[in-house]
């Protein structure tokens, strides 16, 4: 169990609430917000900006209005990262670690994001692009530029199950090609947290 004061409960409470602030606004507020957040949760000035700066998804200073975070990880550079990059920065005129002068693309690498069976891939203002390629970055740059919203520039395939409803609309496949002995349908869920709390005799 998380123990109050603790390192590990300084993330757990304060986590949340910067995920709703990085989604409402284009930068976690400075100064007087982390003092705000931290005198609500009764942890320390220290705990809430090492929080903030532990995590490069999170920025104390603005951010663009489209942020591309491209996977930098050993199987997207041999999957063809660098030519996806470089086109990432031809089209957005800027390098990546930083922000274009019109303040609309922001690029910045990333470590893996969980998208190795389909790289390259990035993460733009929290949706997954996956099997990216340097025309793919020119269609997407073309329906920034134009300002749409990221859910609408999906224009190839959806992935599959549930990843292709109208609420997810998302183009990552699961890739789970057959049921085996890891993947199994003989479980019952939730069996497996029971366990882990009899074991370490948890209490809730």
């Amino acid at each position: 169990m998380v123990s109050p004061g603790s390192d590990a409960w300084s993330a757990e409470v304060t986590f949340p609430i910067f995920m709703i602030l990085n989604s409402r606004y284009p930068f976690l507020v400075g100064d007087e917000a982390m003092e705000i957040i931290s005198r609500t949760v009764d942890i320390s000035r220290a705990d809430v900006e090492q929080t903030i700066s532990f995590y490069h998804f999170f920025s104390q200073t603005p951010r663009a209005r489209y942020n591309v975070y491209l996977n930098d990880s050993a199987v997207a550079n041999m999957m063809g990262r660098r030519k996806v990059a470089e086109m990432f920065e031809k089209e957005a005129n800027c390098k990546f670690g930083s922000t274009s002068e019109d303040g609309l693309i922001g690029l910045y690498n990333t470590a893996c994001i969980g998208m190795n069976d389909q790289e390259p891939a990035a993460i733009i203002n929290e949706k997954i692009f996956t099997k990216l390629t340097p025309f793919r970055v020119k269609e997407i740059m073309k329906d920034i530029r134009e300002g749409k919203d990221i859910g609408d520039m999906y224009v190839s395939s959806l992935g599959d199950g549930a990843n292709s409803s109208d609420l997810i609309k998302s183009e990552v496949v699961n890739n789970i090609r057959k049921i085996g002995p890891i993947l199994s349908t003989d479980y019952t869920p939730g069996d497996a947290l029971k366990k882990v709390i009899e074991v370490d005799n948890i209490k809730l």
